[in-house]
């Protein structure tokens, strides 16, 4: 379908897998058209062509690949239109019930893919590019006459001339002259890829402006090509005999052009010499260009960024043609708009964010709120999101954002999506664009179909829900789709199942059953949650070296273990209430041990990323009061550092308000996934942060190293007393003792011991 021009979405994808498990195939194939063009056709065009397609697509490609094991290699170069000779779905094979394993098969074919033109999942309004007054008087100055080469006989001025002379010596000619014509081929290799929806916008434009142009694009062989409008295939030598007379320009890279051992171009890219003027558009920025980009040089000698001031340079290149220094491969990499370079999504955020303004930041986040990322959606938030005397929607902002791989991959990993919300999203902007989706969906002129079905129900309900902004709609709500998710409907779509994966850092005012969170970690992994800040995360600094204090918010939770063993001293449980504090997001790393202890490093593990270890108490109070005396008068007034108290411990252990009752390690019910221990760590300790962090974003408190903590260590006891007098506000463990408290198991011990709740003490010199 995808190479038909029919996009499949996330959402759709499921619906689909739905309709088709619930009719019998073959049998039901005449339906198929009936239920199918509803979802997928977005014109007159398109549903003829499903009525006539999808008993093909769905019997001879299905079926039979189901029958022999997959689908026949029909050739790279097979067009679209030299179909292979249909099965007669009047035989016996057609009458035979379509059997689970072929099901599936139809299911899988329908995989992948994005929420197309006007939506799938809710109908994104237009809007269009905002382009600046030179660029658009460039792209205005494309639309020129030019000789054709041909002529023909002028009889008005034969006419003419043997009047006004009485003899004619010579007949009279016409040169031909026309508007010259552009030929657009973009690659496209995903459908969600922002860069290729740009130059899509780019053709758009240039036809409201009478240029005469086409586009083509390809997804994975360059000979193979799409018309923007229809859905036959065209072979690259047939566009070369019907349109030599034009000017290519060619968007995308060049991976199929060559042989990546030699970076010899094949013979076939000879086609591509037949065009006289040709402009190559690479995916990569100038500031990228290297031995890849100069073997396609060989094929095409005029190569341009894909900017503003690449397209006006294509431009002046057409009007005065001996201007060719401007469009040779060597001359961008020499003048690099640093502007325009790319930006390494590896980076953190706050590095990140330093090449956006607040405005840019606040649309970046905007488009991570919906888990699919869509062209048209990302446009409609622009416009949305745009301050006063500021238009988002503008091809230099687009260009900001082309920046990052995100974009022009069309994905963003979870973790980046949570991060992003989090780091660069307001409460006021996260309800606005959940508020604005909500809305689209109900607007959506297929709305009376489309919410019968449940996973279009329940994700309507998430976005009400987040967009709510009284306590009562929000209760209401919550009350409602917890009833809903209760009562066994499961969300069947992935957006539901990525919203409902991150309960933890997002507005749904319920705890979500254990069995769906266990059904959503199979699908999309456990999300990097952390709480809603009660104030901004601390970077801290000493002697130089950087490191993270993330905030803890005071509350009440029960201390301890009914489970333990009686000899582990967490028994018996009991309500303790603690004030708010600042924690470290990692254990005390070398690095920075080293940048407080004057270079000394006693750890038996040598690396600068891993845990400090083989560290006594009294040693870790050394090295706090040496942190506090670098420290001084650098942060905030008021703080200072120190251990944390063995409640303090516990509860951001736990994850602090964010807490999921009966998590027994730090974060998780899977300690693999949280913690390194005896099973899984090798031998050895490991670099701090390579697991999932708790609830509030704290890494490796279940596992990896001991971690000290202030008080002295009271028996089972100290807990008997705590419960007599519970709520305990604050305890700081018994007044004097021999041993301090150490917390959450190690990389050497087995997974008992990196419970949350247990306990042990030793020695301060130990």
């Amino acid at each position: 379908m995808q190479a038909n021009g029919f996009p499949i979405g996330v959402d759709t994808h499921i619906l689909l897998q739905a309709l088709l498990q619930k009719l019998e195939l073959p049998a039901d194939l005449p339906l198929l058209p009936q239920y199918l063009s509803p979802l997928l056709a977005q014109n007159q065009e398109q549903q003829a062509f499903l009525y006539t397609q999808i008993p093909y697509w769905f019997y001879t490609e299905i079926v039979q690949a189901a029958d022999v094991g997959e689908k026949p290699d029909t050739g790279p170069l097979k067009a679209q239109g030299s179909t292979p000779e249909r099965t007669d779905t009047s035989g016996a094979l057609a009458n035979q019930p379509a059997s689970r394993k072929e099901r599936e098969r139809m299911v899988l074919h329908l995989s992948g893919g994005s929420l197309g033109r006007k939506g799938l999942s809710f109908a994104v309004p237009e809007v269009s590019v905002e382009y600046s007054r030179p660029l658009l008087h460039s792209l205005r100055q494309l639309r020129f006459m030019t000789d054709t080469g041909r002529r023909s006989f002028d009889l008005t001025a034969t006419m003419r001339a043997l009047t006004r002379r009485g003899t004619l010596e010579a007949p009279r000619w016409r040169n031909h002259r026309s508007h010259v014509s552009y030929l657009i081929i973009v690659e496209q290799n995903i459908h969600r890829d922002h860069r290729a929806a740009m130059v899509r916008q780019l053709y758009h434009t240039l036809l409201q402006n009478n240029v005469d142009v086409l586009l083509f694009s390809y997804h994975t062989d360059p000979r193979l090509l799409q018309a923007a409008q229809g859905n036959r295939e065209h072979s690259l030598r047939e566009l070369a005999a019907a349109h030599t007379d034009a000017i290519l320009l060619y968007f995308g890279s060049n991976d199929h052009w060559m042989s990546p051992e030699t970076l010899t171009p094949y013979r076939w890219t000879d086609t591509y010499r037949q065009w006289a003027q040709r402009y190559w558009f690479p995916i990569n920025p100038p500031d990228r260009w290297g031995v890849q980009e100069e073997a396609g040089a060989q094929i095409f000698p005029q190569v341009l960024p894909f900017t503003s001031q690449g397209l006006q340079q294509l431009a002046q290149s057409l009007a005065f043609s001996d201007n060719d220094e401007a469009v040779s491969f060597d001359f961008w990499p020499q003048h690099i708009d640093y502007n325009h370079t790319e930006i390494n999504t590896r980076w953190p955020l706050t590095d990140i964010a330093l090449f956006f303004s607040p405005p840019l930041r606040r649309w970046i986040a905007a488009c991570a709120v919906y888990p699919e990322m869509n062209w048209e959606l990302s446009l409609a938030l622009g416009r949305l999101l745009s301050p006063p005397g500021l238009n988002l929607c503008h091809m230099e902002a687009i260009g900001q954002l082309l920046r990052l791989d995100w974009f022009r991959l069309g994905y963003m990993p979870p973790p980046v999506r949570y991060a992003l919300l989090q780091e660069w999203a307001d409460a006021a902007t996260l309800t606005v664009v959940h508020a604005y989706i909500a809305g689209l969906m109900r607007q959506d002129t297929r709305f009376d179909t489309l919410r019968q079905f449940p996973a279009y129900r329940m994700q309507l309900a998430l976005h009400e829900l987040m967009a709510a902004t009284s306590a009562e709609e929000k209760q209401s709500l919550s009350e409602k789709l917890k009833a809903d998710i209760e009562a066994g409907h499961q969300p069947t779509d992935l957006v539901s199942l990525h919203y409902l994966n991150e309960h933890q850092i997002s507005p749904l005012f319920f705890v979500v059953p254990e069995e769906l969170t266990d059904y959503l970690e199979s699908f999309l992994g456990r999300p990097a949650a952390s709480a809603p800040p009660m104030t901004e995360p601390l970077k801290a600094t000493a002697n130089g070296h950087e490191f993270d204090m993330i905030p803890v918010q005071g509350g009440t939770f029960n201390m301890g273990d009914e489970h333990g063993d009686l000899w582990d001293g967490c028994r018996p449980v009991h309500q303790v209430r603690v004030s708010d504090f600042y924690i470290g997001k990692y254990p005390v790393t070398q690095a920075l041990w080293k940048a407080v202890m004057d270079g000394k490093n006693p750890s038996r593990f040598q690396d600068d990323d891993r845990p400090v270890e083989t560290v006594s108490w009294d040693d870790a109070q050394a090295f706090v009061k040496a942190l506090n005396q670098i420290t001084k008068g650098i942060r905030l007034e008021g703080y200072h550092y120190r251990l944390p108290t063995e409640a303090e411990w516990e509860y951001a252990a736990r994850g602090g308000q964010y807490h999921k009752e009966g998590y027994k390690y730090a974060g998780s019910d899977r300690l693999k996934d949280v913690g390194w221990f005896d099973e899984n760590s090798g031998k050895e300790t490991k670099p701090v942060g390579l697991k999932y962090p708790n609830q509030l974003g704290i890494h490796d408190m279940s596992g990896n190293v001991w971690e000290w903590c202030e008080d002295w260590f009271g028996g089972t006891e100290y807990y008997q007393d705590c419960k007599s007098k519970e709520p305990v506000e604050n305890p700081t463990g018994p007044k004097s003792g021999t041993h301090r408290v150490f917390r959450g198991g190690s990389w050497y011990i087995d997974a008992r011991y990196c419970r949350v709740a247990r306990r042990y003490g030793n020695t301060p010199e130990y």
